[in-house]
């Protein structure tokens, strides 16, 4: 049998099974299946739809990707039985890293008050849709509206600080005109004509006055969405007296009102809560953010932390880019050098290098793709001998999101902190909060998204936008920035920053059994 006629075996086996293949997912089965194959395609498929349902790996979205179907492969890959096989086929149970085109692709239908899991094609990073360049905003605006027309004290909990609406209702702006006394609108902020900013929703605009303007906590930027609380004038500009955020939602709160947000079936998440028990000692998930592999000493100071991690066997590792300390560009064949030399780093702890997953996430100077988000994987080319030195690697998008058992925590490596202050177009509010990290976390919640800004300062693929989205709320998000390390817990979600492994050797390990970061440093004398 053909290449060909194997793969339409393979899509129709999975269609009976009502999943849907893509195309890496088959030519990961076909290599698989050519490389161990000793039975025929009917019981190899067979084999892999079993797998799915007893280890729970099935996707959510009945999507499978070559992401989704590793662990099982590499389950068949191994002979049955001994202690290190049973603790390979749990960890791939328990963990799932999911690149942005993987993330489900979900809109909020108003007319049913629902949400809706878009199957109507597969997002493209070169190829987009052209209606998903509107629709994004449109998908983002309706969910943020949904959750704020949840919040019936969204007045008070949103703008803390400010003076109290004398409207019980939020208004649309098409309704305020020739209206009088104070008001509270919902929309975008844009600035449609230069030096001036405006307020939009699917059915109007109008101009904002910001000169008496206060603010919330937050980084308000053009192109965020934003209550503000006024009045008209007589030239008919709304005059803001006020302006936050829409009010945050938890994970917990968004999950029990839809149910169907959940990224585990509901008879998957008794097992994955029990797996979490029973592994919550003994699982850690160590972070790196800006490895220059060429610089001697960092590849020295990987080796020493692997060291001193073999005796624990971390479930896994993240390694975050730029992982050069000058921009590589389209030079090739020395990205694959530092590679190279972080793969002779790694062979070093055999142990480790057979039990560990290990995750490398590229930064914003790492890639020759272009500036848009969100960054596709580390192209095969250059990292060919990290793939035959590590038995479980992956190379997932910027950002990208791991499930662990019943925890989604997400993983964005960007200069974001500064690219935020720098887009603002109010200055953030520093009487109400100093720390300007707590500003940033903030207003990436509140707005559920990794990248906010205006698409002139900051290019996003309008197929992949879903991909950058924080609704729900993730368990834990990692900003992988430059700047030092730090922590916050803002509603319910854990948000750190391992801080740069190339300015001071500092990373940091997550427990998620005990919910707990550990921030660590090497020194010269370690």
């Amino acid at each position: 049998m053909g290449e060909r006629d194997r793969a339409r075996a393979y899509n129709r086996a999975f269609r009976r099974a009502r999943l849907c293949l893509q195309s890496d997912a088959i030519a990961a089965m076909d290599e698989f299946f050519v490389k161990y194959g000793e039975q025929s395609i009917d019981a190899f498929v067979e084999d892999i739809l079993n797998k799915f349902e007893e280890g729970g790996c099935a996707p959510a979205d009945n999507i499978v990707t070559a992401t989704t179907l590793r662990p099982v492969l590499d389950i068949l890959a191994k002979p049955a039985g001994g202690d290190q096989d049973d603790a390979f086929a749990a960890s791939g149970a328990r963990i799932r890293v999911l690149s942005a085109i993987e993330a489900p692709r979900v809109h909020w239908d108003h007319s049913r008050s629902v949400f809706v899991v878009d199957r109507s094609h597969t997002p493209h990073y070169h190829s987009p849709d052209p209606k998903s360049k509107w629709q994004r905003l449109e998908s983002r605006y309706h969910v943020l509206r949904q959750r704020l027309l949840r919040d019936a004290s969204f007045h008070r909990d949103a703008l803390a600080r400010g003076p109290q609406s004398s409207s019980e209702e939020l208004a649309s702006i098409e309704s305020v005109a020739g209206t009088s006394g104070t008001v509270s609108l919902f929309g975008l902020l844009a600035e449609l004509e230069e030096g001036r900013f405006y307020l939009e929703d699917p059915g109007a605009s109008i101009q904002l006055d910001l000169s008496r303007c206060k603010t919330s906590v937050g980084v308000f930027l053009e192109h965020c969405f934003v209550i503000v609380i006024g009045e008209l004038d007589k030239d008919d500009v709304f005059c803001v007296k006020y302006m936050g955020f829409p009010p945050p939602e938890s994970r917990d709160t968004t999950l029990s009102a839809f149910d169907d947000l959940q990224f585990a079936a509901p008879e998957d998440r008794v097992r994955l809560r029990k797996l979490e028990e029973a592994h919550a000692g003994a699982d850690s998930v160590v972070l790196f953010s800006e490895c220059h592999l060429d610089r001697p000493d960092v590849l020295d100071r990987i080796d020493l932390i692997l060291s001193q991690r073999s005796p624990t066997f971390p479930s896994l590792f993240v390694f975050c880019g730029n992982f050069s300390s000058t921009p590589i560009g389209d030079d090739y064949g020395r990205q694959r050098a530092l590679f190279d030399a972080l793969a002779a780093v790694i062979e070093r702890h055999e142990a480790l290098a057979m039990d560990s997953l290990f995750v490398f996430v590229p930064g914003p100077a790492d890639l020759s793709y272009g500036r848009s988000l969100p960054h596709p994987g580390l192209p095969a080319l250059v990292t060919e001998r990290l793939r035959q030195s590590i038995r479980n690697v992956m190379f997932p998008s910027n950002p990208c999101r791991i499930q662990y058992c019943t925890q989604e925590i997400v993983v964005f490596r960007d200069d974001i902190c500064r690219r935020l202050i720098e887009t603002c177009a109010l200055p953030p509010n520093l009487e109400a909060e100093t720390s300007l990290h707590r500003h940033v976390v903030k207003t990436l919640l509140d707005q559920a998204h990794l990248c906010p800004v205006h698409p002139t300062r900051q290019p996003v693929h309008w197929d992949l936008d879903h991909g950058l989205r924080l609704y729900p709320m993730p368990t834990m998000l990692v900003l992988a920035d430059d700047a030092p390390a730090y922590e916050s817990t803002y509603t319910a979600c854990y948000v750190f920053n391992p801080g740069s492994f190339a300015h001071d050797f500092s990373y940091a390990a997550y427990m998620p059994g005990r919910r707990v970061v550990e921030f660590s440093n090497v020194d010269d004398n370690d």
